[in-house]
């Protein structure tokens, strides 16, 4: 939440809220988080991008960095700076390869389609420990193995959604 803004000297600034808390590979680092618990924080950033989405905004660069966890469990998506309005294309895209859409790197269109990619990126390394193949690289040949073959204690329609999310048609 910004709290204020101006500037002094020729420089700008801005004013955020603090929020105490983590950066979601931070708390996973730290401590061992049960699978509810991972689930429950994946489908509260789910429901925070498809609000985003509702408003006709793409966040564009969903990573565990930009993912904060609070004391009492919150979730807080960060650093929208890099994302645009939907039918606009951001003129620098600085998405982390692992969590970027094929269309970052062809030049299609930017749609929800495109967060839904990073977060589904995310999940599945939240999910299995192991981030996800990168979509540059499955262009050429497609070898990402489903979530459940990593961890098996996945629920399969999990898994199935997760690979739907990473395909790259």
């Amino acid at each position: 939440k910004r709290l204020d803004s101006f500037s002094a000297n020729g420089t700008a600034y801005l004013v955020l809220e603090y929020i105490p808390g983590g950066t979601l590979r931070t708390v996973l680092e730290e401590r061992k988080v049960t699978l509810t618990r991972r689930l429950a924080w994946l489908a509260t950033l789910g429901n925070i991008l498809e609000a985003m989405h509702r408003a006709g905004v793409l966040q564009l660069d969903i990573n565990p960095e930009n993912v904060l966890i609070t004391p009492d469990g919150t979730v807080r998506l960060l650093d929208l700076g890099g994302g645009c309005l939907l039918g606009q294309r951001p003129v620098l895209v600085q998405a982390q390869e692992t969590y970027a859409a094929p269309e970052l790197y062809t030049g299609e269109a930017l749609t929800e389609h495109t967060d839904v990619y990073g977060f589904c990126a995310l999940a599945y390394e939240v999910l299995t420990g192991r981030p996800s193949a990168l979509a540059r690289s499955r262009i050429l040949e497609d070898d990402l193995l489903p979530p459940r073959d990593l961890a098996p204690e996945l629920p399969q329609d999990i898994s199935d959604a997760l690979m739907q999310g990473l395909s790259l048609k």
